[in-house]
């Protein structure tokens, strides 16, 4: 019938695998559901479910990485579940996974895929029982081109420090960063900064004086006074 609305295509019968490959974005999206599901139904960390992703991450880095952004957003929620529930084993995933949200997805112009992308991070600290290796994944991304993407990164500093604190983030390589963030012309870049070194002094008090003994004397008057 002319004007009929074309019915939505159904990708059910079609394998994991074919719709995680899929040039529709609704298929990987179909694929992500699913997946979802099946590891929140696993019994146990050692389910075979979570065995193909283990074996080659750089499935979970195409799903955090996909180019259509509402199919992003659902492969990270994705990637989450997978961490959850696959607990420490997922851990081996992480040098593939975290520099992909860094690059892809902590300066998304979607609210959601950068909430989900910084919890899936937080996930990670919690699986490899420490926050050094992850901290170094996330440095690099005080160098990027979009300021939102470097306020990003800033902020996940901050919730890992404010959340597990200097025994499971060791605070040198933040302390050594300080000087970048707050040299960055971008001012939101800068307030996260701030919010970051509150949360390093909760923790470790006149400690942070020689890390934020280089900034314009402006700004140390500013940190001291908040």
């Amino acid at each position: 019938m002319d004007g009929a609305p074309t019915p939505e295509e159904d990708f059910s019968a079609l394998s994991i695998a074919e719709r995680l490959a899929h040039k529709n974005w609704k298929a990987r999206v179909s694929a992500y559901e699913t997946l979802v599901k099946t590891f929140q139904a696993t019994p146990s960390e050692t389910d075979p479910a979570f065995k193909p992703y283990i074996s080659s991450p750089d499935l979970l880095k195409k799903m955090v990485t996909d180019s259509n952004v509402v199919a992003q957003e659902k492969g990270v929620e994705t990637v989450i579940a997978f961490v959850k529930f696959a607990g420490e084993t997922a851990a081996r995933t992480r040098e593939v996974v975290v520099p992909a949200l860094v690059d892809k997805c902590l300066g998304s112009t979607r609210q959601g895929t950068k909430a989900k992308a910084i919890e899936l991070i937080l996930e990670y600290v919690e699986v490899e029982n420490g926050a050094a290796a992850i901290v170094d994944d996330v440095l690099p991304g005080l160098n990027a081109k979009q300021p939102k993407a470097v306020a990003g990164a800033v902020s996940v500093l901050k919730d890992i420090i404010r959340l597990y604190g200097p025994v499971v983030c060791p605070p040198k390589s933040v302390f050594k960063a300080l000087p970048k963030i707050f040299a960055h012309s971008d001012q939101t870049v800068r307030a996260e900064g701030s919010q970051l070194v509150q949360s390093l002094y909760s923790y470790v008090g006149d400690a942070i004086q020689p890390a934020i003994a280089e900034l314009k004397p402006v700004q140390i008057k500013e940190l001291t006074e908040a």
